[in-house]
């Protein structure tokens, strides 16, 4: 049995050859767009994975008190799956954008299982799923021409907001492709032009955020309002959060997220490596939901204080 997982790809890469390349159990295809020639798309396969690590389907014993009935089949729990050759993929992401190479697109991933001569196929089998873009969910209603004139208003500005918002858009960006490191860093650095006030050491930087009344009901949403799963991992995760109860505690957090992500000799210590992003998922969840409110009420504000002149009627 083999598995093959297709990304899409970005970027001006280009290849010699449209031959796949055979490393022991491994192919890598590099597939081309016809009209520019440069890579799109991303095929790894792998051959043959042992039996005890298919995808097989196994029968779920029902629960006679449950309300509703469970799915009748499950996926065996050791099935080979794609995150465990990420941090593989992800270095060679990194090699191949020193030639051309922009992004692999992990979140629209396509996976297919594919039977092998000699397969002993006995069992019932999941044979594949794929994650094409998703269908986008809109929290707000249409924008009418009126609020878009105030933004291309709004947009003729260079004061910390438009900077702040840059960062976020970036953050968010690499949040939605699971960069979590990457959107960490953004996502605080968009708290930091926007509250730090130009410090960076630890206790003067905590003593600006401390000043911000938009940071600090920001945080107690995520606290009070509607405390997520992930925040109550990190809870877990950071034990010395509760040294300092409330917003207190997640602010002096949110100062050693930065740290812990920024500097490169963490690597040293085993703590992180750019690509073990999924170790980084829960703190980036919950940090964009803090900056996610923070720039909504932002933008909010500026946009809403924007009176576009009305039209000269002579």
């Amino acid at each position: 049995m083999k598995v093959a997982f297709t990304l899409p790809v970005t970027g001006t890469l280009r290849v010699q050859k449209d031959e796949p390349i055979q490393l022991y159990d491994w192919s890598f295809y590099f597939m081309a767009d016809e009209t520019t020639g440069f890579v799109n798309s991303l095929v790894i396969e792998l051959s043959n994975i042992p039996k005890e690590k298919w995808p097989t389907l196994v029968t779920v014993e029902q629960d006679p008190n449950a309300d509703i009935p469970q799915f009748p089949f499950s996926v065996n729990p050791d099935a080979f799956h794609f995150q465990m050759i990420e941090q593989q993929i992800i270095n060679l992401e990194s090699y191949l954008s020193v030639y051309g190479l922009e992004e692999i697109q992990f979140r629209h991933i396509d996976v297919r299982w594919i039977s092998e001569e000699g397969d002993d196929l006995d069992e019932g089998l999941f044979a594949g799923f794929s994650m094409p873009p998703s269908e986008p969910e809109s929290r707000y209603d249409p924008l009418n021409h009126l609020f878009l004139v105030k933004c291309i208003v709004a947009s003729n500005s260079t004061g910390p907001e438009a900077a702040a918002l840059a960062h976020y858009r970036v953050g968010a960006s690499h949040y939605n492709n699971r960069r979590y490191i990457e959107a960490i860093r953004n996502l605080y650095l968009c708290i930091e032009t926007l509250f730090a006030n130009g410090k960076s050491k630890r206790d003067a930087t905590l003593s600006e955020f401390r000043k911000s009344a938009i940071l600090k009901n920001a945080i107690q949403g995520e606290l009070l309002n509607s405390p997520s799963k992930s925040l109550a991992i990190i809870l877990e995760k950071y034990p010395k959060i509760s040294d300092h109860p409330g917003t207190e505690g997640i602010l002096r957090f949110i100062y050693n997220l930065r740290g812990l992500v920024q500097h490169a000799n963490g690597f040293t210590k085993g703590q992180w490596h750019p690509s073990r992003q999924q170790d980084f998922e829960h703190e980036a969840i919950s940090l964009i939901n803090i900056v996610d409110a923070i720039c909504w009420q932002i933008a909010e504000r500026d946009i809403s204080s924007i009176k576009p002149k009305e039209p000269d009627p002579g």
